[in-house]
């Protein structure tokens, strides 16, 4: 609170001295106006250095109904061909897919294929952790170096998410595919498919992602791809929990360009402040700069009140290096 509290006296005071403050009343970070495309998703950002930049968010508009159709179709199929599947490190009993569902209570294909069902806090922490993944590149660790489990909403987290990184136009991803049907070229142009069956249904490093989607155990999901226009990558997250109480299947509806942020805002400098504090130095910045033009090529001109204006110049320059070191505490 006390830094908030000089960052405003600062800022004001900043105001105060701008050359042309009675015609330009934008440089009063009051009066600035917010960028739009900012949202809080209402996820934890985590507790490392606050971080924002715009994004695509579901680019490919894969998402809602046909994410689940994708799923419940590489459930359908691995039922109807019954894949060995087991929870152990080993599957002596020789147990499959339809074993495992049914001790999970689904009797039927389609109990079995309808269980998981969409869940919006879910999707928010899909579109949280893509967005992370922009900084990280791909893996569970976020931001901050914790556990993709700290990215909670409304008290929930996910207990499994499935991850990939694709390079092609993010128009045509396919992320479904590349957990399940999809030839790896590291691994022998095998699928994950192919693996599960190779393993006799245990879980690998080479199909762990398959064998998550399968898991009858996971009743919840929220999927959601994410781009930074300056990479190569688009980065999807699929969010996987077991229960959830008074769960909403309404889907986010986020699509198109958003500026998320991670990471901890200071002692609660809201989004807002810190770009209107940023918009205020800016235009500060240029009005200095404009004013050491007129003293450097119009000395005549304003030799009666060059050391108000060399003065005044000292002082915007103190205390905009006093509001960035208040905003880095």
């Amino acid at each position: 609170m006390k830094n908030i509290k000089k960052l405003t006296a600062a800022l004001l005071a900043l105001s105060f001295l701008a050359f042309n403050s009675a015609t330009n009343p934008s440089l009063s970070f009051a009066e600035s106006k917010a960028d739009e495309s900012k949202i809080d998703l209402g996820v934890d950002k985590g507790k490392g250095a606050y971080k924002e930049k715009k994004v695509q968010v579901n680019p490919n508009e894969i998402r809602y109904q046909q994410f689940l159709m994708d799923l419940r179709e590489v459930r359908d199929k691995s039922w109807e061909s019954n894949v060995p599947y087991t929870m152990g490190t080993d599957n002596e009993k020789g147990t499959t897919i339809r074993d495992i569902a049914k001790e999970y209570g689904y009797e039927t294909k389609e109990e079995y294929i309808n269980g998981i069902k969409w869940s919006n806090d879910l999707e928010k922490i899909a579109i949280q952790r893509s967005f992370e993944q922009t900084y990280t590149g791909l893996g569970s660790q976020r931001v901050d170096g914790t556990s993709f489990q700290t990215a909670t909403i409304n008290g929930i987290s996910s207990d499994k998410e499935v991850l990939s990184a694709d390079t092609i136009d993010p128009n045509i991803t396919d992320p479904i595919g590349l957990w399940s049907y999809g030839k790896i070229e590291k691994a022998n142009n095998m699928s994950q498919h192919d693996i599960l069956l190779k393993e006799n249904g245990v879980k690998t490093d080479w199909n762990a992602s398959l064998h998550d989607l399968l898991n009858p155990g996971y009743k919840y999901v929220g999927f959601a791809e994410v781009k930074d226009p300056n990479q190569k990558a688009t980065f999807a997250t699929a969010e996987f929990a077991k229960d959830i109480a008074n769960n909403s299947e309404k889907q986010a509806n986020i699509v198109g360009e958003y500026t998320l942020s991670t990471g901890a805002n200071k002692e609660g400098i809201s989004d807002e402040v810190r770009e209107n504090i940023e918009k205020s130095i800016q235009e500060a910045e240029i009005q200095i700069k404009a004013a050491e033009d007129l003293i450097n090529n119009y000395p005549q001109t304003i030799k009666n009140v060059k050391g108000k204006l060399v003065g005044l110049i000292e002082e915007s320059k103190d205390l905009i290096k006093e509001l960035r070191a208040l905003m880095e505490q």
